[in-house]
């Protein structure tokens, strides 16, 4: 029976994918511990710890496939970590060589390791969806990169902009999120081997050289200490993931906006039931951007909370640690699917470049104010210029007129400007500023950066 969304037959796939559900799942989790024991094994046979032969022969016996998880989870209620109880199933497995196995080892030691590796393969999920939404922006701006909207502010029309523009911002943001998961890394993803203490008393001298060949076989990093209390590497990841998530959800929530039935400058394309509601035959809701809001919020949330497990008394403390095991899958699992999410939205979004431009007239034009302000500051005071403008909009907005047909009819006005250049200062495309030189700059920034990656 599932007690959770992420394990549910009906919520699940919304919540998760199968990418993650098998990096997080008990098997995959049990296969990185073993992986671990076995690099550890090798290790330290290498630097003369262990007898020559012995890691070679543990890694032919040791078979994650035969751990007993139902015995395994009677072990781990009662001693309130996993790792003795598999342990001692893979000491019966090595046989004559049990007592190498976890050899000086701390249970932090493993559970920190193996989490890493599954970190690691999460990371990589992560990354190649980035990347996909890139090359998503990079259509989006190639195909509908000159079209002009208004731009908002405080959910009103606050000047325009190309569409193009808008989508250049997200890409570049999503640029400075790869990057920040590139150079989290050296960070975050770091084998643990500290023994009891920190010290790899048990180690024979060779602690040090031991965990550099451990991180080696695991093709990992390693810290010159330990991180047994520091957190900071993992609530790193935890953060930067957090990004992306606040990132993803205010691009599923401008997505739903702009399809509200009053702008209607989107749409989600998709069957013909897709999004249907119970009541209402004409609704089809968006979903891919309801969902990509609401898990990226989750996500993003999860995040949050591992800076609360962050501090730790001394050299550790359970209490925090405990917490950790349920938030830092969760933070990979919700991004990753937010990710997915935006993929969907992105492949589904149909732009109406047409109704763009008529919102911004059916509003009467008041959306160039700025460039009107500007032009007739070139004849009088910017200050006059500028309340002349707001009269107009007053007015405007009062007689449900076009800001042409006011500012024609107001004497200071025409005896100083043509209406001509009244007409020009009004054309949405003449109010842009440097949006295409911003875009380029982007498409150019995409291009090397995507072919880079390739």
């Amino acid at each position: 029976m599932a007690v959770s969304i992420y394990d549910s037959n009906i919520f699940g796939k919304a919540f998760t994918t199968a990418e993650m559900r098998l990096i997080f799942s008990d098997t995959e989790y049990i296969r990185c511990i073993v992986q671990t024991e076995i690099a550890l094994a090798r290790a330290q046979e290498c630097l003369g710890l262990l007898p020559h032969g012995t890691a070679s022969e543990i890694e032919t016996r040791l078979n994650a496939a035969e751990i007993d998880v139902e015995e395994l989870a009677k072990s781990f209620l009662k001693i309130g970590r996993p790792i003795l109880g598999i342990v001692e199933q893979l000491k019966i497995q090595a046989g004559t060589n049990s007592n190498w196995v976890h050899f000086g080892a701390s249970t932090y030691d493993i559970m920190d390791t193996a989490r890493v590796l599954q970190i690691k393969q999460a990371i990589s999920s992560i990354e190649r969806r980035l990347l996909k939404i890139l090359s998503k922006f990079e259509k989006l701006i190639s195909d509908h990169g000159d079209a002009i909207m208004a731009s908002r502010s405080n959910n009103m029309h606050s000047a325009t902009q190309t569409f193009g523009l808008k989508i250049a911002v997200y890409a570049e943001e999503f640029i400075r999120h790869i990057e920040r998961l590139d150079d989290m890394k050296t960070r975050a993803l770091n084998v643990q081997l500290a023994g009891a203490n920190g010290t790899l008393n048990s180690m024979e001298g060779k602690g040090v050289e031991i965990k550099s060949k451990f991180a080696e076989e695991l093709e990992l990093g390693s810290l010159d200490t330990f991180w047994h209390n520091a957190r900071d590497g993992i609530t790193e990841l935890g953060q930067c993931l957090g990004l992306i998530c606040s990132s993803v959800a205010r691009i599923g929530q401008n997505a739903a906006h702009l399809q509200s039935t009053e702008i209607n400058e989107l749409c989600e394309t998709g069957e013909r039931d897709r999004g249907q509601s119970t009541t209402l035959p004409h609704k089809n809701n968006p979903r891919s951007a309801e969902f990509t809001e609401a898990v990226a919020r989750l996500g993003r949330q999860r995040s949050m909370g591992l800076l609360e497990t962050m501090p730790q008394e001394h050299d550790r403390h359970g209490g925090t640690y405990i917490a950790e095991w349920a938030l830092l899958p969760e933070v990979c699992i919700l991004t990753d699917t937010a990710l997915a999410w935006l993929i969907d939205l992105l492949e589904r979004l149909k732009i109406d470049e047409d109704r763009m431009l008529s919102n911004i007239w059916d509003a009467g034009g008041i959306v160039m104010t700025e460039n009107l302000v500007h032009v007739l500051a070139k004849f009088i005071p910017k200050s006059q210029a500028r309340l002349i403008v707001e009269d107009a909009v007053h007015e405007a907005r009062a007689n449900s007129k076009s800001m042409f047909d006011i500012l024609t009819n107001k004497v200071e006005v025409s005896e100083i400007i043509s209406k001509n250049i009244l007409e020009d200062a009004l054309k949405p495309q003449n109010s842009i500023g440097d949006s295409q030189k911003m875009v380029n700059r982007i498409r150019n920034r995409l291009d090397k950066f995507l072919r880079g990656k390739n």
